[in-house]
C-alpha cells in the first residue's frame, strides 16, 4: 500500500459500546496493515476520550454533533486537510448521512454495507448484504475486506490497549481478601428499553452483601444520575464511582473481580481489558452485541418469548412491561455470578 492510498476514514456515529467493537476490528487491521493511518469520527465526548487513549500519534481523531450544520461542515474541512484514500461507514449508520460524508470527504474508496445512492454512494460494498447475524466487530471486519484483501474472515480479537493503562497505569489489586463486584445499572439515555429494573438491581446488591464478603462498585455515568437515588445504601462495602473520566473508569474496571451490567457500552469497554463480564440483555440482539473478549456471559430470560430481540423491529417502544427483562430474577443472576465471589 502506497504512502498514498494508507489514511483511513472512519465514520462511527453510534453509542460508546459500538465504538469499542469498531476498536477491536481496527486493532485487527493495524495488525495486519501497520501503515495504515486511521482519521477516525466519533459522536460522543466518552467515545472521543476512549478513542484517543487507543489512537497512535499519526492518527487524527474529530468529535461530530450530527445536529449542528457547523459541526458537520467544520469535519468535512478538517478530513480535507488529512486527504482520507478510503473511507468506512459503519453498519447501522444512517445509509443517507452516512454515504453523503463518504462522498463529501473526497475518498477513493467509500466502504458501506449497502449502496442507496446512485453515483455518490459506496463503491465498495457486500456483493449480498448479510444474512448471518455476526457481532458487529465481524461485520467491521468483513467489509473492511473488501479493500483490505490480507485481513483474516474470522480474527482472533485479543485485549484492546488503552496505550498501556491495562498493563501499567490500571494495575489489578492483589492479595485482597475479598471479591470485588462492579454493577453498572444504566445505559445511554437513548437505550432506556435496556435497562434492567432498579428495584432488582438493588435486591441483588443486597443478596450480594448477605451471603458473601464481597464489595459491591456501583457505576453510575451522566445518563444515571436520575436513577442513583434508589441505590442509596448505608453498607461500607458499597462504593460509588460517579461521573469519572475515561481514565478513572478503566483503572476501576481493573480492580472488579466481575462486572455485572445492562446491554451497555461499559460491558464491552470491561471485556476489552479482560473483565469477567456478565450483561442483562432483553429487546437487543445478544448474537451481535455480546461482550467479545475474556470470559464474557450473556444473562436472558429464560421465558419463550416470541417478539425477541425486539432492538431490530422496535417493538420495544410500545412494550409497557419488558418482560424480557422483568423475567429475570435477582436470584437467577447471583446463581450465575456466584462463582466469582
Amino acid at each position: 500500500m502506497s504512502i498514498k492510498k494508507n489514511r483511513l476514514l472512519c465514520i462511527q456515529p453510534q453509542g460508546f459500546g459500538d465504538q469499542v467493537m469498531m476498536l477491536h476490528s481496527l486493532s485487527v487491521l493495524r495488525k495486519h496493515y501497520p501503515e495504515v493511518v486511521f482519521v477516525i469520527v466519533c459522536s460522543s465526548k466518552v467515545s472521543y476520550e476512549l478513542t484517543s487513549l487507543w489512537t497512535a500519534n499519526e492518527d487524527s481523531l474529530f468529535l461530530l454533533n450530527k445536529k449542528k450544520l457547523s459541526s458537520i461542515v467544520s469535519l468535512l474541512l478538517r478530513i480535507w486537510r488529512v486527504k482520507p484514500y478510503i473511507s468506512y461507514v459503519v453498519p447501522y449508520t444512517n445509509l443517507f448521512f452516512g454515504q453523503l460524508i463518504s462522498f463529501l470527504s473526497l475518498s477513493k474508496i467509500r466502504i458501506g454495507e449497502r449502496q442507496t445512492i446512485p453515483i455518490i454512494g459506496f463503491n465498495r460494498t457486500p456483493p449480498q448484504a448479510e444474512k448471518d447475524k455476526k457481532h458487529k466487530s465481524y461485520q467491521h471486519i468483513a467489509l473492511l475486506r473488501l479493500y483490505f484483501k490480507r485481513l483474516p474472515k474470522n480474527p482472533e480479537f485479543t485485549e484492546l490497549d488503552y496505550r498501556g493503562l491495562p498493563g501499567s497505569r490500571m494495575g489489578r489489586r492483589t492479595n485482597r481478601a475479598n471479591s470485588f463486584v462492579g454493577i453498572h445499572p444504566g445505559c445511554d439515555s437513548k437505550s432506556l428499553y435496556k435497562r434492567w429494573p432498579a428495584e432488582k438491581f438493588t435486591e441483588l446488591i443486597q443478596i450480594i452483601l448477605d451471603k458473601t464478603d464481597a464489595e459491591v462498585f456501583l457505576f453510575f455515568g451522566p445518563d444515571e444520575l436520575d436513577i442513583m437515588h434508589m441505590f442509596k445504601n448505608n453498607s461500607s462495602r458499597v462504593i460509588e464511582c460517579i461521573n469519572q473520566p475515561i481514565e478513572g473508569v478503566l483503572t476501576a474496571l481493573s480492580r472488579l473481580s466481575i462486572l455485572l451490567t445492562t446491554d451497555s457500552g461499559l460491558g464491552h469497554l470491561a471485556s476489552s481489558v479482560k473483565i469477567p463480564t456478565f450483561s442483562l440483555t432483553g429487546p437487543g440482539d445478544s448474537n451481535v452485541t455480546y461482550p467479545l473478549l475474556f470470559k464474557s456471559h450473556v444473562i436472558e430470560s429464560q421465558s419463550t418469548l416470541d417478539c425477541r430481540p425486539c432492538v431490530h423491529t422496535k417493538e420495544y417502544l410500545h412494550c409497557k412491561t419488558r418482560p424480557c427483562l422483568s423475567g429475570i430474577s435477582a436470584e437467577t443472576v447471583f446463581s450465575r455470578i456466584s462463582h466469582y465471589l
